[in-house]
């Protein structure tokens, strides 16, 4: 669920994972906890089941799997961001009875090397596949965790639809002479379905969807832009150029703005769910 920020604390281009960016994120991931509620109800996720949860953030959707599989099933969460599964840690600790059958992991979509040897039932990730750089890869490893009819359900920003926001980076970045492909990298259905099929995942079944968010001012659109994409938004760039860079965001953000000064972000998402081996 979280974004796969670095494990250092210096800058980089893809932002700076810190406690502070982990607690911000923590506090913006509610849309995300709804995606993952419904992912988890389409893949009909079930008792006694056990469960590998991809880039799992802070550990809401490994909590509410837990509560569904019981004591009987097994429920992995794993992301990059150390931050993130020290929140889940935490959070797990105060839920002592399912403390049994929950394990917490750092760890690279793009390197599964660490659950070699298992198999699950279900593989579940939650807003976070638009964030993995070779997705193939991280499908292929997926499928050694795999047994037949294994459910692998992934819930993403749809990459037929750029979000306007995303076009604001991508202008602003441009005029500053910086990259804008280190920001998300979404897929559409027919590219989704392709690498499910490469990697062995069949029998696609698709769920379309739109959301809104309502933020109180541009500066909240701002601050909301990178607490949730754990500081890659902006703040990967630094000093002068990065203060110029908000300048500019802002300026243009004031024009998708209300009369009143509110802005509304509209997304569209795409779940899907395949079965190994079908």
């Amino acid at each position: 669920m979280s974004v796969l920020a670095t494990q250092v604390e210096e800058p980089t281009k893809w932002g700076t994972a810190t406690e502070v960016t982990a607690d911000r994120y923590s506090r913006t991931n509610t849309m995300q906890r709804g995606y993952g509620h419904a992912l988890t109800e389409m893949m009909n996720i079930s008792k006694g089941q056990h469960v590998l949860v991809a880039a799992c953030g802070p550990g809401s959707d490994v909590l509410d799997i837990a509560q569904i599989v019981g004591p009987t099933g097994k429920v992995v969460g794993f992301d990059l961001d150390k931050y993130s599964i020290k929140r889940a840690r935490e959070a797990l600790e105060e839920h002592p009875e399912l403390k049994p059958y929950v394990e917490l992991h750092v760890a690279d979509v793009h390197d599964l090397s660490m659950f070699a040897g298992q198999k699950f039932d279900a593989i579940h990730c939650n807003m976070s596949y638009h964030w993995f750089s070779d997705k193939p890869l991280f499908l292929a490893q997926a499928a050694t965790l795999a047994k037949p009819g294994t459910a692998i359900g992934l819930a993403t920003q749809d990459g037929a639809f750029l979000l306007p926001i995303q076009d604001v980076r991508n202008d602003v970045l441009a005029e500053l002479g910086e990259p804008v492909d280190n920001f998300i990298w979404p897929s559409t259905l027919s590219e989704m379905q392709r690498d499910l099929s490469a990697a062995g995942f069949g029998d696609v079944k698709v769920s379309r969807g739109f959301g809104t968010r309502t933020l109180d001012s541009v500066e909240a659109l701002w601050n909301w832009c990178n607490d949730s994409t754990g500081n890659r938004f902006g703040y990967h760039l630094q000093g002068e150029k990065a203060e110029r860079m908000k300048e500019m965001v802002m300026e243009s953000f004031r024009g998708l703005a209300l009369e009143d000064g509110r802005a509304i972000l509209q997304f569209k998402h795409l779940s899907t769910v395949s079965y190994y081996g079908r």
